[in-house]
């Protein structure tokens, strides 16, 4: 009998989406203090504005791109790792946990990303962050020839870091 997938059944539906803590207070001020530290590496983003990454963004940078998405990704991927591999395995163990099926990372493509938001110090009472929250498809344009599945943890990891 071939084994189901719950990753197939969920992996485009919102309401198969859950929230995991990841990192420790402590250690988000790590992540967030080595992302400072690696500004000549961030990517102003086309939508302008005080928005950057560090790292490759898979679901809007591969997007219509997918040779120049690869070549991004070989190029910053080693400062990913070299900074961040341990944030990297933490999360990769963890979807397998969840999953319970082996997870892995393709190394042609980008490693989680980070939105990088500066901000200006302004009044944010009237500030509505959820009314912002979105489920990005353009994802699937960084393996286009892969089925839904097999690009399932390439979505959620994005998703996830880039919070």
């Amino acid at each position: 009998m071939a084994h189901q997938s719950m990753v197939g059944k969920h992996s485009l539906d919102p309401t198969g989406v859950s929230q995991h803590e990841v990192l420790r207070p402590w250690e988000c001020e790590v992540v967030r203090d080595q992302g400072f530290a690696l500004k000549r590496h961030w990517k102003p983003r086309p939508e302008g504005g005080d928005l950057f990454t560090l790292g490759v963004a898979s679901y809007s940078d591969a997007v219509d791109r997918h040779d120049a998405h690869l070549k991004e990704a070989g190029g910053i991927n080693p400062v990913m790792r070299a900074n961040f591999d341990w944030l990297c395995e933490r999360i990769r163990i963890g979807f397998e946990d969840l999953l319970g099926r082996p997870v892995s990372y393709n190394e042609e493509c980008a490693l989680p990303a980070f939105h990088i938001f500066i901000f200006d110090g302004g009044d944010q009472t009237d500030d509505q962050p959820s009314s912002r929250a979105h489920f990005d498809m353009q994802w699937m344009d960084a393996m286009p020839r892969c089925r839904p599945e097999e690009t399932f943890l390439s979505h959620y990891l994005s998703r996830a870091l880039t919070r």
